[in-house]
């Protein structure tokens, strides 16, 4: 047996690339955008200061946690993603501070919009 037949049948191959890239996170399904709710929330009001609108839609369950645009408050600039915004403070004490039920707030635009679409 030669020399180099013997390094072939004693080492195995190896590829240096693999056959087809390996995902790091799972694909992304597509989001149903409900355009008319969330123009139905910019033009309220802000649930906490009363701020005429255009309001910022704040999505109450994010999306990335299975949220939908039905779940929206209304609030302004500041509330939203200013200083005093839910996004500085946090959930928690964005209620204490304010004393506002945001999940209850998205619900009544919800049960309104669905009002809405029984009138017509």
């Amino acid at each position: 047996m030669s020399f180099i037949s013997r390094i072939i049948r004693s080492a195995p191959l190896k590829r240096y690339t693999p056959l087809r890239k390996k995902r790091s996170r799972p694909r992304r399904t597509l989001r149903v955008v409900d355009l008319r709710h969330l123009d139905l929330v910019r033009g309220r009001r802000c649930c906490v200061c009363g701020a005429p609108p255009p309001s910022h839609p704040h999505h109450v369950i994010s999306r990335k946690a299975g949220g939908s645009d039905r779940q929206t408050a209304p609030l302004c600039f500041d509330h939203h993603v200013g200083g005093r915004g839910i996004h500085k403070l946090g959930p928690k004490l964005f209620k204490e501070r304010y004393g506002v039920d945001l999940a209850e707030e998205a619900a009544k635009l919800d049960r309104l919009r669905y009002e809405q679409k029984e009138r017509t």
